[in-house]
């Protein structure tokens, strides 16, 4: 069964082996501004920062081509339809309170 390798010399037999470094800390990704219709068909442009960090390094390694890819289509479609389902009233009194 295949495990992940923690720090140290580890062996790699390049015919059979192959190595790839997964980044297990805090990722922050810029997400480019964004125009977004709010439900009361107001356009909006919003920009983001999206943080995370790989929890699992097999499955990010094995089950997805490229990991750092995925998961900017995946922030943008979630911030397109949380903020889709808002009002702007309700956005606008967000971002005043801060």
């Amino acid at each position: 069964m295949l495990r992940p390798k923690g720090p140290g010399l580890i062996m790699v037999f390049s015919p059979v082996d192959t190595m790839t470094r997964v980044d297990l800390r805090t990722i922050a990704k810029v997400i480019e501004p964004q125009d977004i219709i709010t439900r009361d068909n107001v356009s909006v442009r919003v920009n983001a920062v999206l943080y995370f960090r790989v929890v699992d390094p097999m499955r990010s390694v094995l089950e997805v081509a490229d990991f750092l890819f995925a998961t900017s289509p995946v922030a943008l479609t979630t911030l397109r339809s949380t903020l889709g389902q808002a009002e702007l009233d309700d956005l606008l009194s967000v971002v005043l309170q801060r």
